[in-house]
């Protein structure tokens, strides 16, 4: 899932991976929107490594809620397997400009961890 075109999708795979797996599917939608758990019904499993970027608007919801959603929808769609790739929330950021400049950005990972983690 991604808000880039399957055949974009497809292309970026090939392109980092040198190949296209067949039992790949490329589905354009949006997380923060978007039924996921329809999307997600009969898959084998959701590889997950959605995000937004540390100076990016929104860092909390874009690390956390939208994680957050895509984890719920694996787990109401029946997904055996799950797996969230991400950096980790706890990297020592607790004070200073880093704090104040990353902050949300490592909120929102803590939450997506814990959702993960329960679901």
């Amino acid at each position: 899932v991604s808000r880039s075109s399957p055949a974009d999708q497809a292309y970026k795979v090939k392109a980092n991976t040198g190949s296209l797996p067949s039992a790949l599917t490329f589905v354009q939608a949006d997380a923060a929107t978007d039924d996921l758990s329809k999307i997600f019904k009969g898959c084998d499993a959701v590889i997950n490594c959605c995000g937004v970027a540390p100076g990016s608007e929104n860092q909390l919801d874009g690390n956390g809620a939208v994680n957050v959603r895509i984890a719920d929808a694996a787990k109401a769609a029946g997904v055996p397997r799950f797996v969230y790739i991400s950096v980790a929330s706890d990297m020592g950021v607790t004070s200073g400009p880093a704090k104040i400049a990353l902050g949300d950005y490592f909120k929102g990972k803590a939450i997506a961890e814990a959702a993960t983690v329960a679901d």
